[in-house]
C-alpha cells in the first residue's frame, strides 16, 4: 500500500491538518481552532489516527528543531496559553504511533515553495510571512536552514519612519519588524481591521517602508535567488509593488537590482505552502 503522510501546520489561530501522497496531492484536510493544547490536540489525533505513516509538523515558535535534543519538537517560551514547554511533536508521535519531523512554520512554508511551488530548483529561497506575526524561513539547495536554533527574523530592528509614533505591539522589542508591521500592528495603526482599509490610505506607505527594510536585510544577509512573501497581510497585493520599489531605493544600486519583480514574489500554492512543506518533512523522514 502506498504510504500516506500527515501534515500539521500549527498556527497561532488555527491548526491545519492534511493527509497527502508522495507527490504532495492533498487527499483530506481539516482545520481546528488553536486553543489550549489539551483542547485542540484530541481533534488532531482523531483526524490522523490510523491514516498516516509519518507526521510532518510546521509550527509557530520558538520550537526545538534539533533532532538530537531530548526536547525535539517541544514549544519554547511563548505567550499562547498552555503552549510554553508543550511537547507537541512527542505527544502526537506517541498518540499516533508514527515518527515525526518538525520545523518552524516559516521554514515549512519555504520548503513547500521550494518543493512544490514556483521556487522549485532555486538554490537559495527566503520565505517571509506577514500576518499575526512576522517571520522568515530559509531553504538552501532545497533544505531548511536552522543555525544554532532557528532564525527569528521577525525580531530584527527596523529604522522608524520620522513622525511614526505608534507604539509597537511586540512585548519584547519596541521597534522590531513584527512590532511595527505585523497584522496586529496594522490593526493598531489603522484602528480597525486592515482588510477594510482602502489601498490609497497613507498607512500602507508606512507598512511598505518597514517591509522594504526587512526585504533589504534578507537580500543583504542571504543573497537569495528569490524572496517569497505570504501571510494574511500580503493578501493586500498592492503592497508588492510598493515594497519592491522602496527596497530598490534603499539598496541605492549596491546589488545592481534595477527591479525586484522576479525576486520578491507572492506565494504560489494557494495558501497550501505551509501544509505541503510539513508533508515534505514527513516524506523526507521516510525516504
Amino acid at each position: 500500500m502506498e504510504a500516506r503522510y500527515g501534515a500539521l501546520e500549527a498556527g497561532g489561530t488555527k491548526m491545519v491538518c492534511a493527509i497527502t501522497d508522495v507527490e504532495g496531492g492533498i487527499l483530506d484536510r481539516c482545520r481546528i481552532p488553536t486553543g489550549h493544547p489539551e483542547d485542540c490536540l484530541p481533534g488532531i489525533v482523531d483526524f490522523f489516527r490510523g491514516r498516516v505513516d509519518a507526521l510532518g509538523i510546521g509550527t509557530f515558535g520558538p520550537v526545538d528543531v534539533d533532532p538530537d535534543s531530548i526536547r525535539y519538537g517541544d514549544i519554547g517560551a511563548c505567550v499562547k496559553d498552555g503552549w510554553s514547554g508543550f511537547p507537541l511533536g512527542r505527544r502526537l508521535s506517541d498518540e499516533l504511533g508514527v515518527p515525526f519531523s518538525v520545523d518552524t512554520d516559516v521554514n515549512a512554508a519555504c520548503l513547500g515553495e521550494c518543493t512544490f511551488g514556483s521556487s522549485r530548483g532555486l538554490g537559495t529561497v527566503a520565505y517571509i510571512t506577514v500576518g499575526t506575526g512576522i517571520g522568515v524561513g530559509l531553504c538552501i539547495s532545497g533544505k531548511p536552514f536552522h543555525g544554532n536554533r532557528h532564525p527569528e527574523g521577525g525580531h530584527i530592528k527596523v529604522a522608524r519612519i520620522p513622525g511614526d509614533v505608534m507604539e509597537g505591539v511586540c512585548p519584547y522589542h519596541p521597534e522590531c519588524i513584527e512590532g511595527l508591521a505585523s497584522g496586529p500592528a496594522l490593526r493598531r495603526r489603522f484602528c480597525r481591521d486592515p482588510s477594510t482599509v482602502p489601498r490609497d490610505d497613507p498607512g500602507w506607505n508606512v507598512e511598505a517602508e518597514y517591509l522594504s527594510q526587512f526585504v533589504c536585510t534578507c537580500l543583504l544577509m542571504y543573497s537569495p535567488d528569490r524572496i517569497v512573501m505570504g501571510g494574511g497581510v500580503m493578501g493586500r497585493t498592492h503592497l508588492f509593488g510598493m515594497v519592491r520599489e522602496k527596497a530598490v531605493e534603499h539598496l541605492g544600486g549596491y546589488l545592481d537590482h534595477d527591479s525586484l519583480d522576479d525576486i520578491v514574489v507572492p506565494a504560489s500554492l494557494d495558501g497550501n505552502q505551509g501544509v505541503l512543506g510539513a508533508a515534505q518533512l514527513a516524506i523526507d523522514w521516510l525516504s
